[in-house]
């Protein structure tokens, strides 16, 4: 009788005892969210060859738009609601729960000029030591991979096949790395075709890559994010179709790497697609 009335005493106190004990927990005694980092792997692109200063190449603008984002959401106490227009999830709602996946980002920069995607080249990315940094990082949420300019060099001699093992094969020790990333991978800007020369073969980057990258992520079962069409790119039934004029504006004078309102461009686009997935998951 005695341990019935324990037990009863037991269960009833049970209803009384302050919030983070017995396994409960509020705000306040939840542990903070870890900083995860987003990883920007890539060439002189992603490095920021064409801007004006660093603060202005892509992942300097991405870090500057995600935390904009994450401000601007905060402001409103995380309130469900449309008031995120097309930055948050389909209707523009998130919750506070799923906040917490995005407001502790940081970006890296771990671009290198002149690499490649291919294992054998002049510059191979695997052989960086921004390489071996995206592999030893830890706590990673995202890699967003953009190669594939280099490899289209003539002296390259690009072949579909090894590009693609090559690219696959580095989507996957990228997807390995501490904190299980997710990886977006990027059709590159295209390639102006009035400065189209005898060093970079336009053929791979402004026909072949819209329509290769996409392939290779649906067998790596990654996502893509298309910086193609943003700069006027647009590839139908295998027929180039000249960039728009206003976005001959996105690029330095040699038709290749962005300015910094390409860099803008860029971000966007990129802070685009990372929102909405760590809005959705």
């Amino acid at each position: 009788m005695m341990k019935i009335a324990l037990l009863l005493l037991l269960f009833l106190l049970s209803f009384y005892l302050p919030d983070g004990v017995g396994g409960q927990t509020t705000n306040s005694t939840r542990t903070s969210p870890k900083i995860r980092k987003i990883l920007c792997v890539g060439d002189s692109i992603t490095f920021g060859t064409g801007s004006s200063d660093p603060s202005h190449s892509y992942p300097s603008l991405l870090q500057e738009k995600l935390d904009s984002r994450v401000a601007a959401h905060s402001a409103r106490g995380g309130h469900s609601g449309n008031t995120m227009g097309k930055w948050g999830g389909s209707d523009g709602q998130m919750t506070a729960s799923r906040l917490k996946r995005i407001d502790n980002f940081t970006v890296v920069n771990l671009g290198v000029k002149g690499t490649t995607a291919f294992k054998q080249s002049h510059a191979p990315y695997w052989k960086t030591s921004q390489y071996s940094t995206a592999l030893t990082s830890s706590d990673v949420a995202a890699v967003v991979l953009q190669l594939g300019s280099n490899d289209a060099l003539y002296f390259q001699h690009w072949e579909e096949g090894r590009f693609t093992a090559d690219y696959l094969d580095l989507i996957h020790s990228l997807q390995g790395v501490d904190g299980h990333p997710k990886v977006f991978i990027c059709i590159p800007t295209p390639l102006l075709p009035r400065f189209a020369s005898t060093k970079v073969n336009s053929t791979v980057i402004n026909f072949i890559y819209p329509q290769l990258l996409p392939a290779i992520a649906t067998q790596a079962q990654v996502e893509v994010i298309d910086l193609f069409r943003p700069f006027g790119g647009n590839v139908s039934e295998n027929i180039w179709h000249a960039t728009r004029a206003e976005t001959v504006g996105f690029f330095v004078n040699d038709g290749l790497h962005p300015n910094d309102r390409g860099f803008e461009v860029i971000a966007e686009t990129v802070a685009e697609h990372i929102w909405k997935y760590f809005a959705k998951v």
